[in-house]
């Protein structure tokens, strides 16, 4: 039963997460983490994400940004393995509470300006 509820969990999050522009970690990690562990949830939410990028190159990969993938891409995966390193060298508690603040902080960032974009220039 828990596998229909996860697969439940993962589709209301992706057309969330489609629907109003941000990822389906913010809605998936927080309530994984109240069935499994902190390096479960994420190795999870990881494995979603990976099939869904995958499905998205597939999908577009004629306009695939080469200098984007490279300029963003690749830090991003070293970004991520590092993460996922530290979920073995601190506690559990303390990534929760990090998470929890980051996503907090997060939340009321949105509330406060919920206009805010980046410029569109070569640089960000």
């Amino acid at each position: 039963m828990e596998l229909v509820y996860i697969t439940i969990l993962i589709l209301i999050a992706g057309m969330v997460g489609t629907a109003t522009g941000f990822g389906i970690s913010t809605i998936m990690i927080p309530i994984l983490l109240l069935f499994s562990p902190l390096p479960q949830t994420l190795l999870f939410v990881g494995i979603i994400h990976w099939f869904g990028n995958l499905w998205k190159v597939l999908l577009f990969k004629e306009g695939l940004n080469w200098k984007l993938i490279l300029g963003f891409g690749v830090p991003g995966i070293i970004a991520s393995f590092v993460g996922a390193s530290l979920t073995f060298l601190i506690s559990d508690r303390i990534l929760m509470k990090i998470l929890g603040g980051f996503l907090l902080a997060y939340v009321v960032f949105l509330l406060l300006k919920p206009g805010f974009r980046i410029a569109k220039h070569k640089k960000t």
